[in-house]
């Protein structure tokens, strides 16, 4: 594993299959990825797990990361298409093999893909990101929990993958 990092305002023990903890306001128009940065005391928090799966081996969960899936009010599931449907069926079998919470709800999104049109890779990816962040909004939002709790399986270390770092 890794030493302590920081995310969100925690510190956090970064290793292979650990997580990876961010809280997110909730305001009229969608979720929010927003720090401590501004309040509103209106409005809902919600807190997002960036639960790493390692090689997608349910064997190699640590006990935090099967925590907090069965912590979580919901669990969203990309789906990246026909040609990469194995990852989403991943996540689905490590969820078969380690939830025991029967109230938590599996929500599955299509994951949204660069536009390939944008010649600026920069602008490119950003635009990916935002479009990415909007359908977690969006599945976030599918919850009527105020203070829902939402879990996303990424794959390695949530402490290293930096695109979903940025995109939380």
């Amino acid at each position: 594993g890794h030493g302590p990092c920081r995310l969100g305002g925690a510190w956090l023990a970064c290793g292979q299959a650990l997580v990876a903890r961010k809280h997110l306001k909730s305001f009229p128009g969608g979720v929010t990825a927003a720090g401590d940065s501004f309040e509103n005391p209106g409005a809902d928090m919600k807190e997002l797990f960036l639960v790493g799966i390692g090689t997608g081996n349910p064997e190699h969960l640590t006990l935090q990361a099967i925590r907090a899936l069965n912590g979580a009010d919901i669990i969203l599931i990309p789906r990246k298409g026909e040609d990469k449907a194995e990852l989403a069926e991943t996540r689905r079998m490590i969820c078969a093999e380690v939830l025991t919470n029967s109230a938590t709800r599996i929500v599955e999104f299509d994951l949204p893909v660069r536009d390939e049109a944008t010649p600026d890779y920069v602008q490119r990816v950003e635009a990916w990101h935002d479009a990415i962040a909007a359908v977690w909004a969006a599945a976030i939002a599918s919850t009527p929990a105020p203070n829902a709790r939402v879990a996303l399986l990424v794959w390695g270390d949530p402490s290293l993958y930096d695109s979903t770092l940025r995109i939380a």
